[in-house]
């Protein structure tokens, strides 16, 4: 499942819940129908960690799923002149195989659909129709969606979603302490004001109260930013006292110096290991990368040092 994505331009956000909700529901949506072909109706209890896909897309729904199990093809699901999923099977009882179809039902179908339209959303609310130039691919811990013909509609960006925590040689984890979680709502909070002042929860009709997450990558962004996202799209970007908004949005230029006090007071708290020492002090190297949620405190060092806060 190669992909030639050379000289693409290259988007890397973590693997989000609901992706990871797809990802086990196509898996899930597989083992229904190939339970109907060799379990006898039973379930055959597909481990995603099994499971990889290759996905392309016709006008709001999925064209052709390629499904690898264990390295080897278990089949295809296609949706053209009907939905059916083509396999391999013997031809009675002799050596020989052919190629057989097994027409979905009309659930079988949905579910593989809802699925695999999730895993390739750039965000949540993204139309389906987007994805019909692109293909995705995926697994339990990495996905891609790129233009395989950049220049065409799709553009040449590739996003991937890759998950945190992967086993490593060295890495950290510590509980989310009540002094972190309360040190990321105060931050939330300074970007909700925002966000609330260029009408961006008016125009994109998305509640208030919704998790604002914020993060940096030294590698793609500059040092000392502080990005804010929703649902993985970008809304918000704060360097020293200084604010861009999205594009379009009438966004405040600077912090006020009480919303500067509260940023870097509660981002200083964030960065502790313990009241005496720093995270970079205590795993011995600088922060390359990290990203704050209400989930998880996530710092990964240049060595690939991993230090995590979570319950």
């Amino acid at each position: 499942m190669a992909s030639n994505t050379s000289g693409r331009k290259k988007i890397v956000k973590p693997y989000y819940k609901y992706k990871q909700e797809a990802f086990t529901n196509l898996v899930k949506a597989v083992e229904r129908v190939a339970s109907r072909v060799w379990g006898n109706g039973k379930p055959l209890n597909f481990s995603p960690s099994d499971f990889s896909f290759e996905i392309n897309y016709t006008l709001d729904s999925f064209k052709s799923i390629l499904i690898v199990q264990n390295g080897g093809c278990l089949g295809v699901m296609t949706y053209e002149n009907g939905a059916f999923f083509n396999y391999y099977g013997r031809v009675e009882d002799s050596a020989r195989v052919e190629t057989k179809r097994l027409e979905l039902t009309f659930q079988e179908f949905k579910s593989l659909r809802d699925a695999s339209i999730a895993l390739g959303k750039l965000t949540e609310e993204e139309p389906e129709d987007f994805l019909i130039s692109y293909v995705v691919k995926a697994s339990e811990n990495k996905i891609i969606c790129y233009n395989p013909f950049p220049g065409g509609g799709g553009g040449d960006t590739s996003v991937y979603w890759v998950r945190r925590y992967l086993p490593m040689t060295k890495s950290t984890v510590k509980p989310y302490y009540k002094y972190k979680r309360e040190a990321y709502k105060k931050i939330q909070e300074v970007a909700r004001l925002f966000l609330k002042e260029n009408d961006f929860f008016i125009r994109t009709g998305l509640p208030q109260d919704i998790e604002i997450t914020f993060r940096n990558d030294t590698m793609t962004g500059v040092k000392g930013n502080i990005d804010f996202y929703i649902r993985g799209e970008f809304v918000l970007s704060i360097f020293g006292t200084q604010v861009t908004g999205k594009r379009g949005y009438d966004t405040r230029p600077f912090l006020t110096s009480k919303e500067h006090e509260i940023l870097t007071d509660n981002l200083r708290l964030l960065f502790k290991h313990s009241p005496n020492q720093t995270i970079p002090l205590y795993i011995g190297e600088a922060i390359k990368e990290w990203e704050i949620t209400g989930e998880y405190c996530f710092f990964m060092g240049y060595t690939g040092y991993q230090y995590i806060n979570k319950d």
